[in-house]
């Protein structure tokens, strides 16, 4: 049973390397680390923080789209898929707009690999976290309004019973974690959405009548 627990990883590269994973990386724990780290984020990263960015994301939205309109064909990925995720993360995690773009870029190359080839999977991952480093770092000393600052401020009880706050590379890891799997899911959500409402055209009417 212990091949197929989450802290050995998701990808059949990462298991078979017996990867040892620090404490922060969500998606490859197992309670009760896990527990207590997925409590702590759905407590700081909540419906209301994410419907006060409703109208900056429709901004982005209209504002990606409305020089398309009129066009034969435009690529849905390209214009908006790819941008409009890492776009909302960075408005989250106080990362500036300018920067948000080379984010993102960085994280998907890290999760991209070529066809037909295995992942490398280094002794050491850190997923990217580099990336996040100068913007936690920043955090620390300069508390704001955002959600990177609430995960290093916020306490908690952990698996030991320790009443404390996530440790600087715990914080770290949690914004790389969500800042890459949630780019790479809503990116291909966004495809998919587009593909069905494409194919269904009656549907696609229905929302655009009553959102």
């Amino acid at each position: 049973a212990k091949r197929f627990i989450s802290s050995r990883g998701g990808i059949l590269e990462l298991i078979k390397a017996d990867v040892e994973f620090p404490p922060g990386t969500l998606i490859f724990e197992d309670p009760p680390a896990h527990t207590v780290h997925r409590s702590l984020l759905s407590r700081v990263f909540t419906p209301r923080r994410v419907a006060a960015l409703e109208p900056k994301m429709r901004e982005f939205c209209a504002r990606s789209l409305d020089p398309l309109a009129g066009t034969e064909e435009f690529d849905l990925i390209a214009e908006l898929g790819a941008q409009m995720p890492m776009r909302v993360i960075g408005m989250l995690f106080g990362i500036p707009e300018e920067d948000q773009d080379s984010v993102r870029q960085s994280a998907d190359a890290r999760l991209r690999t070529e066809a037909g080839t295995p992942m490398e999977v280094d002794t050491n991952p850190t997923f990217g976290s580099e990336t996040f480093a100068e913007y936690i770092d920043w955090r620390i000393e300069h508390p704001s309004d955002d959600l990177m600052t609430e995960l290093l401020h916020t306490e908690f009880e952990d698996e030991t019973g320790t009443t404390r706050t996530l440790t600087r590379d715990e914080a770290l890891l949690y914004t790389t974690v969500v800042a890459g799997a949630g780019s790479e899911t809503t990116t291909r959500l966004i495809g998919w959405a587009g593909k069905v409402l494409a194919e269904h055209p009656d549907q696609r009417r229905e929302l655009v009548e009553d959102r």
